[in-house]
């Protein structure tokens, strides 16, 4: 079955109009995959021959998506992008193939070098069609407030057409609650922010959700948009699980990126 979270945001209505996210790519920068999982592994871009186009692993040097310790929370988000098994779908973009980096809550690893690495995955700056639609940011950092970390990183990758979602945090309902660099509000587009709501209806925006407004600069709206994110059921180890939070809402919209993207590659 399709699960309410997937019919709020209309993806099965983009189904049954052909867009699935055929032909597009979608990353996350995450903490490990397991990447055999029964929904994942087929979709793997890696199965194509190229894996270090498909898997940064700055720490421990494996080639393949593999379970680390830390592997769970990554397998849920791209669950939630791709996943689908035979008649059990749980991803929004169940025709596209998917990449990720192994960065977050991994000690030694470096988010920075994951931009650099998802900017030109397979080293070859003359092809194109290793580089992501959508990067999945379903982290970020608390109370450093405007600090500018990674927002030239961002910038940078956005300017080769990668769109960069980014989770808003858990820290609500306190008011201006929004980690970085989901915080930053230059242009009302740039870190694109998604916060939590309940997925059954009424839609209300989860208790947990961090809020806005920005402040960077003050007053700015945020999150720019919000998404199910309560106990949504997607890849978790070798089977499936529950977990909420805005972890869980930002892989929706990455996922429609991906959807949108074959309808409009441009």
């Amino acid at each position: 079955a399709v699960g309410d979270n997937l019919k709020f945001i209309n993806a099965d209505n983009a189904w049954a109009a052909g867009f699935t996210g055929s032909g597009r790519v979608v990353c996350s920068f995450d903490t490990g995959i397991n990447g055999i999982h029964v929904a994942l592994q087929s979709k793997w871009k890696g199965n194509d021959g190229d894996s270090s186009a498909a898997w940064f692993d700055p720490v421990y040097n494996q080639m393949a998506p593999h379970v680390i310790a830390t592997s769970a929370h990554g397998t849920h988000v791209m669950g939630i992008m791709v996943g689908s098994n035979a008649a059990d779908t749980v991803g929004v973009a169940i025709g596209a193939r998917w990449i990720s980096a192994g960065v977050v809550d991994v000690p030694g690893a470096s988010l920075l070098d994951a931009f650099e690495w998802a900017a030109n995955p397979d080293g070859d700056p003359n092809t194109i069609a290793d580089v992501p639609d959508v990067i999945n940011h379903s982290w970020g950092v608390s109370s450093v407030g405007c600090t500018d970390m990674f927002f030239d990183a961002i910038e940078n990758c956005e300017a080769l057409g990668i769109v960069n979602i980014f989770a808003t945090g858990n820290e609500g309902p306190t008011a201006s609650s929004i980690r970085n660099p989901a915080v930053r509000a230059n242009d009302g587009l740039d870190c694109f922010a998604v916060g939590n709501v309940n997925s059954t209806l009424p839609l209300t925006i989860a208790s947990n959700s961090s809020r806005g407004p920005s402040t960077c600069p003050i007053g700015a709206i945020k999150p720019n948009v919000v998404a199910p994110g309560q106990n949504i059921r997607s890849s978790y180890g070798s089977g499936y699980s529950l977990l909420s939070g805005t972890s869980m809402s930002a892989p929706h919209v990455s996922g429609l990126v991906a959807l949108l993207r074959q309808k409009n590659p441009n």
